[in-house]
């Protein structure tokens, strides 16, 4: 048995949930480091990067096409991540200033003890603030305060280990895999996002969750392209299950900052069901699930 979602934040509230139900669980994890997903944890792990390093030039250009700025040219003495987030600090594009600001937060950091728990807690609040004032970005602005929490957690891990003070410390701990949490997977319900379970099949029962449009296909597939993608990893989830599939999706779902939105479920799971009568829908707690027999 296994749950499927398109990216690991979807198994928050059911991680949760298994939790408070004493329901042994584990995440599978890929063979390398999780890479960051959203432009937050992108921007925080290359700003990091670059900080320790100013002559990362790789990790500077990824920087720039996030913050959506050309690539400069060549170096210049000026610190960089400053320089980068003045070039955004005044767009009228809310999201690119919040980025200017989270830049100036890394640069701000001390090397050598830098305080996590503030920094983390000061961009919790303007993403919360976003929330509010952005509705239109709240897949964004979710998946970047998810990866956030996610950030903060491998800070405390780290901290517990006493593996050391410093942002160097940190990062390498990061890197070489040391603050993933480690879970029994004997008689354990395995949850995995699409990626992870390449290659691999279940013989009873695949959930899949969060299939709705935003999270599966991802808010970022906008060309065919990068619709036929997300239809392709669709397809390699669904593939999964040897006998039994059952998909669902949230009708509502409450935002970190309070409000309640309406989701759509996803355009995949018309094409799913189609017009195979041995797809039943089934209605169950504001849930709609289809059973695959």
């Amino acid at each position: 048995m296994v749950v499927i979602a398109r990216n690991r934040f979807a198994f928050s509230i059911l991680r949760d949930s298994l939790c408070d139900h004493s329901i042994p669980y584990f995440l599978k994890q890929a063979e390398r480091m999780t890479e960051p997903v959203s432009p937050l944890g992108k921007i925080i792990d290359c700003g990091i990067r670059l900080k320790l390093n100013p002559k990362d030039w790789i990790h500077r250009q990824i920087i720039c096409d996030i913050i959506e700025i050309a690539h400069p040219l060549k170096w210049h003495d000026q610190p960089h991540l400053m320089n980068l987030a003045n070039k955004i600090q005044s767009s009228d594009r809310p999201l690119l200033s919040f980025y200017s600001d989270l830049l100036l937060g890394i640069d701000d950091m001390n090397s050598s003890d830098p305080n996590i728990v503030k920094f983390c807690w000061s961009v919790h609040q303007k993403l919360i603030d976003l929330g509010h004032t952005v509705p239109e970005h709240f897949h964004e602005i979710e998946i970047c305060i998810e990866e956030l929490e996610e950030f903060y957690k491998c800070w405390t891990v780290f901290k517990k280990k006493g593996l050391g003070s410093s942002l160097d410390s940190f990062q390498s701990a990061l890197s070489l895999g040391e603050l993933v949490q480690e879970t029994t997977k004997d008689e354990s319900l395995m949850l995995s996002t699409v990626n992870t379970m390449k290659g691999l099949e279940k013989d009873i029962i695949v959930f899949m969750m969060a299939m709705c449009e935003g999270i599966f296909p991802d808010y970022r597939a906008k060309s065919d392209v990068e619709i036929a993608e997300e239809r392709n990893n669709a397809f390699v989830a669904v593939t999964r299950a040897m006998r039994w599939l059952y998909v669902s999706y949230p009708v509502r779902k409450r935002m970190p900052w309070g409000k309640e939105r309406t989701m759509k479920k996803s355009q995949f799971i018309q094409e799913i069901y189609g017009n195979d009568r041995s797809l039943r829908p089934i209605s169950l707690n504001l849930k709609k699930e289809f059973e695959y027999a």
